[in-house]
């Protein structure tokens, strides 16, 4: 076979075993890769530790200048002004701020005294572990004085550099519609401004590195685990030619009233006298199923004539056998009494409060209830910790949060401090189970939001903004040191109308979300060609790296 046919086919198996990624019983959506052994050779040499991506994306629009907002006086006022005081105003108090060291990028000092603070509602808290005993944990501010957080300021969607003086310059190209949440988000997910392309950059990044993973071991059919997955539904960020994301829910909730409250426990991927296994759930009989469950069966067991239901059968097989698999390796076996059930996957690390009714700094958590993003968060964490039994190697992991889009009823603790508080506890509450596991180095977690918002307030909120405020997460960030983080980027002119905003304060981006993408996709191992083509805008920009990574 001569070197061409060599490739030609290589690449028909890698499309092939893209093809045969179907929905579950559990509307799960695999990439079943069932020749493994010719994709092997497809990934990059010489590298087999894990590394991680976690994408946050706060749906709506965050509210970004009230996250990480400037605590010196001179700026604070500026801040104030703009943002407003009273009814209907949207600044925070200064005195309520949480002081935050940051330095700059490679640790030089911020210019002019600027110093920081964050949003209150980023304040350490406590938790209760699995034998119940009060845990201390970290937020945002406590992560970002360790070094561990690394804060974007004024980046958003931008096809080259743009300022307000040459805005309105014909032949500079801008986003399209840039107030629109659907169109934003797409950018952001894309990593280009075709409003129609198909790909998002996640997915791309996946199609290069997905060959590093491996079968399940043991599983039968042979199947692997997907490299990217999501906690939160479909998503165009993380769609590649080759790789399609599995879908799962966050089961990270912990059982209520049990000895293991606060931790996160097992769940069942069947419905069949607790099965999870594929032969279990064939073995119920049709007496403990409900009838699209023994149509389901029937489907499985019979071959027809059909080579579409064949094939539809045998495709629905391998994707209950993937959530099988996924439920014996992350359920394991219980301790014996009098210990609490444990799991392989489970972690000592608390992703829940204390209790949803205690009062924190100031705030009534009454109305908080569950954070579900600390519950995806939770689940990703367990796929990590069972990584090697999983057979995985690299992963870009999708989660979200929504409720951004506060037009009205913004200032309430109901509204963006409980958002807030939920990613602030919910990060935090990863990074030490990161650490835990002794992967906090391998795994970078970084937020998206399409857009921020306006700096004055339209009575209640705030509408539609542009550029924002973004962080990244890990042991591997440039975040700082031990004392301090570290602010990258521009921070903009807070002045209403000034030089870095239209009327309203909607701030035109400094950096360009391609470069903190670019620098992403670097630390997972891509080359500076192959991020020219995920990124065909970068060029247009000083630099690819901003050096957070």
């Amino acid at each position: 076979m001569s070197r061409q046919q060599r490739e030609a086919r290589r690449e028909f198996l890698k499309k092939f075993a893209a093809l045969t990624a179907c929905g579950s019983a559990m509307s799960m959506i695999p990439q079943l890769k069932l020749m493994q052994s010719a994709l092997a050779q497809t990934g990059p040499e010489g590298d087999a530790g894990y590394r991680a991506l976690v994408c946050v994306f706060l749906g709506g629009g965050n509210d970004a200048f009230n996250w990480l907002i400037p605590r010196d006086n001179t700026r604070y006022a500026v801040y104030q002004a703009s943002r407003g005081t009273g009814t209907g105003g949207l600044a925070i108090d200064q005195a309520s701020l949480l002081p935050i060291n940051l330095t700059g990028p490679g640790g030089a000092a911020l210019p002019g005294g600027h110093q920081y603070g964050l949003h209150p509602a980023c304040a350490d808290w406590t938790a209760v572990d699995r034998n119940g005993v009060q845990t201390a944990m970290p937020g945002l501010a406590s992560l970002t004085n360790q070094g561990k957080v690394a804060w974007l300021s004024n980046i958003g969607s931008l096809v080259v550099p743009l300022t307000k003086a040459n805005f309105n310059n014909p032949a500079l190209p801008k986003p399209p519609q840039l107030y629109s949440h659907n169109d934003q988000t797409n950018l952001w997910f894309q990593g280009r401004e075709t409003a129609n392309y198909r790909y998002g950059w996640g997915g791309q990044v996946a199609d290069l590195l997905f060959g590093l993973n491996s079968p399940i071991p043991g599983s039968s059919p042979v199947t692997t685990l997907p490299m990217n997955i999501s906690f939160a539904g479909s998503n165009r960020f993380q769609i590649g030619d080759l790789v399609v994301p599995y879908q799962m829910s966050g089961c990270g909730n912990p059982n209520a009233g049990n000895a293991a409250a606060g931790t996160i426990v097992g769940q069942n991927f069947a419905n069949c006298s607790g099965s999870s296994a594929l032969s279990g759930f064939r073995a119920c009989g049709t007496a403990n199923l409900n009838a699209s469950e023994v149509a389901l069966c029937d489907l499985l067991d019979n071959n027809t004539s059909n080579l579409m239901q064949n094939e539809h059968a045998s495709v629905m097989a391998r994707s209950m056998g993937l959530a099988g698999s996924l439920g014996t390796i992350l359920g394991g076996v219980a301790q014996p009494p009098p210990n609490p059930p444990l799991y392989p996957s489970v972690l000592s690390t608390p992703f829940r409060a204390l209790a949803d009714d205690q009062a924190v700094a100031g705030y009534n958590l009454a109305a908080d209830g569950n954070n579900s993003l600390a519950e995806q968060l939770a689940m990703v964490a367990r796929l990590i910790k069972m990584r090697a039994q999983l057979g995985q190697t690299r992963n870009i992991f999708f989660v979200s949060l929504g409720g951004f889009d506060t037009h009205a009823a913004q200032m309430p603790d109901t509204g963006q401090p409980r958002l807030l508080r939920r990613i602030s506890r919910a990060l935090g509450s990863f990074y030490r189970a990161l650490v835990e596991m002794g992967v906090e180095n391998s795994v970078t977690t970084f937020t998206m939001s399409e857009f921020a918002r306006t700096l004055n307030s339209n009575g209640d909120g705030s509408d539609h903004g542009w550029g924002g405020i973004q962080l990244v997460m890990g042991g591997a960030v440039n975040g700082g040191s031990a004392a301090s983080g570290r602010l990258y980027g521009t921070w903009p002119d807070m002045t209403l109308n000034g030089a870095d905003s239209f009327s309203r304060g909607q701030m035109i981006p400094t950096t360009a979300m391609d470069q903190m993408a670019s620098t992403l996709s670097s630390w997972m191992g891509l080359t500076p060609t192959q991020i020219n083509t995920i990124f065909p805008n970068v060029d247009n920009f000083p630099t690819a790296n901003l050096g957070f990574m």
